[in-house]
């Protein structure tokens, strides 16, 4: 019985083990996609900054339609800075 109790806590951290490198492959993938502060988002770069990430969203989650049509069409830019909390009265 002690055996089969040692053979099963080995499987467990050996899994644990393998699953550690796809962790951190992941997390290093969501690490490059983060856009810096300053970022200017416009016209001639928005299909490759909308898949990229700021502040822990995607561009393309936070900015609504209208929006995406005026940087695209009207050739709105977009300045990234961190979010700022809101006073409330």
């Amino acid at each position: 019985m002690f055996a089969r109790q040692l053979t099963r806590a080995r499987g467990g951290w050996l899994k644990a083990i393998a699953v550690i490198p796809l962790l951190a492959a992941t997390l290093s993938v969501s690490v490059a996609d983060e856009l810096a502060e300053g970022t200017e988002i416009n016209a001639q770069n928005w299909e490759q900054m909308k898949n990229h990430s700021f502040e822990g969203k995607t561009i393309l989650s936070m900015v609504p339609e209208s929006i995406q049509q005026a940087v695209t069409v009207n050739n709105l830019r977009i300045t990234l800075r961190h979010s700022e909390s809101m006073p409330y009265d």
